[in-house]
């Protein structure tokens, strides 16, 4: 039986015994294969096995939120909630807080500033580009440009402009995300994400220099300000640049790092990025035994996150491993 929060608020759900049943299975299957559960194919490997339970979301935020009086209050605590599954790569989420901040927006009484609209707009987007509804997205990020088409200020403005450029490389217009990303590169709030998009469209374009020089411009520009989830992004895009150059062990220990450091992290869609990445080289390499070793134990993790797109990923993975 899942367990369910008493907040009105709170959708996310877990099937507790269905995770420890999977984790128990899976541990006895690599035991009685002979695998160790906490090394892969070289002495040097090290893959922490299994994540923690997901606290995106502290319990006191729902709390707050069911005491709220006023509207802005909720706005400010929705505004968290959905920053916070966005940082989780938790697209549903993300769009259900978007919803429900949309209706306080739409029906308060109280003075609201134009930011909260152009937020809400913006990351209703962020959470449907998540989901992979890039034309509902697109609405979304060309909504909140809209309400902030004139000082252009907003961090928010800058982000759903960013968006737009995450839109065409996801289409594979290239060429026009390239012109939106070098616009964007122009404002401090999100230059060092697009100068990391600017590298996967030259990785894409196989203007391998290019690429890196990208990469390395957005990691000295998060030297001011840290961003561990982007910094993340840009190992793992740094370990397919390895890969694709051929260097099989640095390309190993770019993965390695990233998948460890986003599982203690709890940045579960890059920690899946990183070892559906791992898992093809792997594979690659005619390391079936390890590749699906590491696939499985991510799979469990999924299933304990209670991520189904996650698990879908995964899945996939798992089969091209049987090809």
């Amino acid at each position: 039986m899942a367990i369910q929060s008493q907040s009105k608020y709170h959708h996310f759900s877990i099937g507790t015994k269905s995770l420890i049943v999977s984790k128990v299975l899976l541990l006895l299957w690599m035991v009685f294969m002979g695998i160790p559960t906490h090394k892969t194919f070289a002495q040097d490997t090290q893959i922490q096995a299994f994540g923690y339970m997901p606290k995106t979301v502290p319990d006191s935020l729902y709390t707050a939120l069911d005491k709220a009086k006023g509207d802005t209050r909720k706005i400010t605590l929705l505004s968290e909630i959905a920053s916070k599954y966005l940082a989780s790569g938790n697209g549903d989420s993300v769009v259900h807080y978007a919803q429900l901040l949309k209706k306080v927006l739409e029906t308060t009484k109280e003075p609201i500033p134009s930011t909260d609209r152009i937020f809400q707009k913006r990351i209703d987007g962020d959470g449907k580009y998540l989901n992979g509804l890039y034309d509902k997205a697109l609405e979304s990020y060309l909504g909140a440009i809209a309400l902030d088409s004139t000082q252009k200020q907003d961090p928010s403005y800058h982000k759903a402009i960013l968006g737009v450029g995450r839109i065409y490389l996801a289409k594979g217009e290239l060429e026009k995300a390239i012109t939106v990303l070098e616009e964007c590169t122009g404002y401090d709030t999100v230059s060092a994400r697009a100068h990391y998009l600017l590298g996967i469209i030259y990785f894409e374009k196989k203007d391998f220099e290019k690429c890196r020089n990208s990469f390395t411009t957005a990691e000295s520009l998060l030297i001011k300000e840290p961003n561990p989830k982007l910094q993340y992004r840009i190992a793992l895009n740094l370990g397919q640049l390895e890969s694709a150059l051929g260097n099989t062990d640095e390309a190993f220990g770019y993965f390695e790092k990233v998948i460890n450091g986003s599982l203690q992290d709890q940045y579960y869609d890059v920690y899946t990025e990183a070892v559906v990445q791992y898992g093809r080289l792997a594979t690659d390499l005619s390391y079936f035994d390890q590749a699906e070793m590491t696939l499985s134990m991510a799979y469990t993790n999924a299933i304990q996150w209670n991520r189904l797109e996650l698990q879908k990923k995964i899945i996939n993975s798992l089969r091209k491993t049987y090809e």
